[in-house]
């Protein structure tokens, strides 16, 4: 496992939301216990500060929102970023855990909002039907694990991660082998991996998150069947 260089007598924290205009009420119960927790209680021992301020871009963008949300959290200078999508319910202690581990890109794992969805976390599949598999959160998946690809659910980054990469940071692409276009999250870590910048999830914070959609997606749904 590779460490990142920790800030350590500083913590900032941007927790960014970006919206379309309709945030969950899970959601909101799950902020509202967050924010406290930050407030009273050091991520990390030794901090001399620990701070944290909140935005929200809403519009149908979300490359724009991200963008923006990024660029004023650095101007505010916060030393990490911490996405949270406004359809996701988490732990009060949600930036704790992440910031525990000292990690530059570590964020949860969680279901697609389909019936029986994929994981979103992703590593290569050599010799297999697809170029990647999804990384399942089980029981007894170990606590951090590191993968290639990560959705931005709830996600904290090390700010200095954006001065290492090339902008724009955030931007759909086309890949022609699948005929799909990428998410900004997974155009992300590509950049990441390219500029040698590990990715982690966290299991153990993973089976305390729900994904809300017209059904609350959890770890312990089950899986697609193969066909």
């Amino acid at each position: 496992m590779t460490t990142f260089s920790l800030q350590q007598n500083r913590f900032k924290v941007g927790l960014c939301i970006s919206s379309a205009g309709y945030c969950k009420p899970g959601f909101t119960l799950s902020l509202s216990t967050l924010t406290p927790c930050l407030a009273q209680t050091y991520v990390l021992p030794g901090l001399s500060e620990q701070n944290f301020s909140l935005r929200i871009a809403e519009s149908s963008s979300v490359c724009d929102n991200r963008q923006l949300l990024v660029r004023d959290a650095l101007a505010d200078g916060c030393t990490h970023i911490c996405f949270i999508d406004d359809d996701m319910v988490f732990p009060r202690d949600a930036v704790h855990k992440l910031a525990r581990w000292r990690q530059p890109v570590v964020a949860v794992n969680y279901r697609k909002r389909v019936p029986n969805g994929a994981f979103v976390a992703t590593k290569p599949y050599p010799n297999g039907p697809t170029p990647y598999q999804q990384v399942v959160t089980s029981e007894r998946a170990a606590s951090l694990e590191e993968v290639t690809g990560l959705g931005f659910g709830l996600c904290l980054i090390e700010a200095r991660v954006f001065q290492q990469l090339p902008q724009p940071w955030f931007e759909f692409r086309w890949d022609a082998n699948s005929e799909v276009h990428l998410g900004e999250d997974i155009v992300f870590c590509q950049a990441c991996i390219n500029h040698g910048i590990p990715l982690y999830i966290d299991h153990e914070l993973s089976r305390e998150i729900v994904h809300l959609g017209t059904f609350p997606y959890q770890w312990s749904d089950p899986l697609p069947t193969p066909e």
